[in-house]
């Protein structure tokens, strides 16, 4: 795992221009700090910070081609590399190293941009043609690792993290209020959009081609999709069961060790229990909060003592969080507003003083249906059927109902269109309540615009596959992957995703809705294929991830520290603050509960000022 970016200019690079780029390559020496190198010449500059996991001492980068023609940075793993070189030697290929770098390096002068069609694995790509001047790159089909760029035809700069473009190109970069507008929807800005107009994200799945005075060529490779089959029950079984054992297996590869997140869930504990068959000694880790009821240690601790295996854990409490949480904007970049991000940094930092990889669950919940909301179409059917015009009835009905009164949202829910109530597993804030909000809310701008896109081609798939599909797509992405990748490279520790893997995804797109959803029970077929494995306390466990008190908190503990944030600013004008103390007010009072759209202004206070004090924006 490692950390890197690129410069490339039609004119000749200053001495100015590389030192900087030298000092933003320091801001993310985080992910790469056993190693940093860099290549340049009159026109492109390129910076590695290396992060050693496997081919300890030879596996450095920039990689240079034999005829000096190519230069490579590689992010992440491949794990079919060593089949991959096999094959490539087959046909007459001679490497010097056993790493990862020179097989992909190898592969594109050979396949091209289709060579991303031949990757298992989770990465970031960029790829200098030095007597073209072009400049390739890419990001794995789930979009596991970041990749941003900015191009202009004149400059593209390529980085790891959006800190590394602090000293170049943010400076220059007005911030997209639309992005920004998109946020307080989802808790999070929707890919491939990031908080500055000329930054964007390389879509997940696609390779990018530069030519300066040239327009950006793409390409796309096949999209991942779901196609629930009926029939074949326990031959689904015994495929899931036995391609996730061996995606653990190879996601275990490594020449340090690797350790696991183990919470009580069903996700981190399939994970564990694969990879206590091949290390019988892999540590597990787990974080709880001190408050009661919002800890699942004990049921970890269990599972731990259930597989024999070493448990290291964590509980923390209010003043905690706090204090890291400055932290966690900082690496963060950009405003994220899910409360889990401070359990993931500190459990993070506590792994980190053990191993160096950790495996994680992420990405169970996707693709084999596995969230709480995915029960709401059997829910909610009977409204759902009724005829559009008795719909309407009963929606204005509802909205005469004050908040917080038990029932509201079923109805209104029940007689909305999918595409009108489910954006993905966070809805904060309507329309008309950012438009009371946000002093910059523009009403050409709408949350449809994120989601429609991929409702327009799933409209044959069941309910269930379809909110699977947004979530896939946007949640999965702009969320889960975000907070894991930069909260655990924070502490220069490589977290593996065993279920984000394309094999995976072939035995889970496959799955019809009752093989995910049945008798209440999430994730029954993933259930099934591994119930004679995991402890029998985690079978009907429910999903909780890590579940955060700002209930109670924002209640009590917090309750000062929000009122002095939501107080103290107004972002330049940007938030209306009376509409924060107000729901704080309300919530206090329980008169409704309004932790998570406080939280998500709070978030985007810190996040605003902290990037104001670094003189980012003005």
């Amino acid at each position: 795992m490692c950390g890197f970016l690129a410069l490339l200019k039609n004119e000749p690079l200053s001495v100015h221009e590389m030192t900087l780029m030298h000092e933003s390559l320091q801001k993310i020496n985080h992910r790469g700090p056993d190693d940093s190198h860099v290549y340049y010449d009159e026109h492109a500059f390129l910076g590695f910070n290396r992060l050693s996991i496997n081919d300890l001492s030879l596996g450095g980068q920039p990689k240079i081609s034999k005829n000096g023609d190519y230069v490579l940075l590689f992010n992440g793993e491949i794990y079919n590399y060593l089949e991959l070189k096999k094959n490539l030697e087959s046909v007459g290929c001679i490497f010097e190293t056993n790493s990862e770098a020179e097989v992909l390096l190898t592969l594109y002068q050979i396949m091209g941009m289709q060579f991303v069609n031949q990757l298992r694995g989770m990465y970031a790509i960029l790829i200098y043609h030095v007597s073209e001047n072009t400049i390739v790159i890419t990001r794995d089909k789930f979009g596991i690792k970041p990749l941003y760029y900015s191009y202009d035809k004149q400059i593209l700069n390529v980085a790891s993290e959006l800190k590394a473009f602090n000293t170049i190109t943010v400076n220059k970069s007005e911030l997209d209020y639309t992005a920004l507008q998109q946020y307080f929807t989802f808790q999070y800005i929707p890919e491939p959009n990031t908080c500055h107009t000329e930054i964007k994200l390389v879509p997940p799945g696609h390779v990018l081609k530069f030519k300066l005075n040239n327009e950006m060529e793409q390409y796309a490779m096949p999209s991942l999709t779901f196609t629930p089959q009926i029939g074949g029950a326990d031959a689904k079984l015994k495929r899931i069961r036995e391609t996730i054992m061996e995606s653990v297996a190879a996601h275990m590869l490594s020449e340090v060790e690797v350790g696991t997140f183990l919470s009580g869930g069903i996700d981190s504990t399939i994970v564990t229990s694969c990879a206590k068959l091949i290390n019988p000694n892999i540590k597990a880790f787990s974080i709880g909060f001190k408050t009661e009821g919002y800890s699942e240690v004990r049921e970890a601790k269990k599972s731990a003592d259930y597989l024999q295996i070493p448990f290291y854990s964590e509980m923390i409490d209010a003043n905690d969080y706090i204090q890291a949480l400055q932290d966690v904007i900082y690496h963060l970049d950009s405003p994220l507003a899910d409360p889990s991000v401070v359990p993931i940094y500190l459990i993070s930092k506590k792994a980190a003083q053990h191993v160096k990889v950790i495996l994680s669950g992420e990405g169970a919940d996707e693709l084999f249906g596995g969230y709480g909301i995915y029960k709401e179409p059997k829910l909610i059917e009977h409204l759902a059927s009724l005829p559009i015009s008795l719909q309407k009835i009963i929606l204005s009905i509802s909205h005469l109902i004050p908040q917080g009164i038990k029932g509201k949202a079923f109805l209104e829910r029940g007689c909305l269109p999918l595409i009108e109530r489910y954006v993905g597993n966070a809805f904060v804030f309507s329309e008309k309540e950012k438009q009371q909000l946000l002093t910059f809310y523009n009403s050409d701008v709408h949350f449809k615009q994120v989601t429609q896109p991929y409702y327009d081609g799933i409209q044959h798939l069941d309910r269930v596959t379809q909110m699977q599909t947004i979530d896939l797509n946007t949640w999965l992405t702009g969320d889960i992957l975000v907070k894991s990748d930069r909260l655990s490279m924070a502490h220069s520790l490589e977290l593996r995703v065993p279920f984000l893997d394309v094999e995976v995804f072939e035995c889970a797109k496959g799955l019809i809705k009752d093989e995910k959803i049945q008798n209440g029970l999430t994730k029954h077929d993933l259930r099934e294929a591994f119930k004679d494995i995991i402890p029998p306390h985690i079978y009907q466990a429910k999903k909780k991830g890590y579940p955060v008190p700002l209930n109670t908190w924002l209640r009590h503990e917090l309750y000062d520290f929000a009122k002095e944030i939501l107080s103290s600013t107004d972002c330049n004008g940007l938030l209306n603050p009376t509409c924060g103390l107000k729901l704080l007010d309300e919530h206090a009072t329980k008169k409704g509960n309004h932790a998570r759209k406080i939280w998500s202004i709070i978030t985007f206070i810190l996040w605003y000022e902290q990037r104001l004090d670094c003189g980012i924006i003005a």
